[in-house]
């Protein structure tokens, strides 16, 4: 994937970045509110192999 050189080119990237079916997502925690919690969650309900991370 190439960076987008403008930000009308940044719904293209996000598609082509979700055409994956496997995303790790940073800082999730024990805390079901917290937004990478949530972020988490919504890919795993959509089918997608989710990692979670907690650095």
């Amino acid at each position: 994937m190439t960076r987008p050189a403008s930000t009308s080119q940044l719904p293209a990237a996000v598609a082509e970045f979700l055409q994956g079916r496997r995303i790790a997502v940073a800082g999730v925690s024990r805390d079901p509110k917290q937004t990478a919690n949530v972020v988490f969650r919504k890919l795993r309900d959509s089918g997608y192999e989710v990692v979670a991370v907690n650095p």
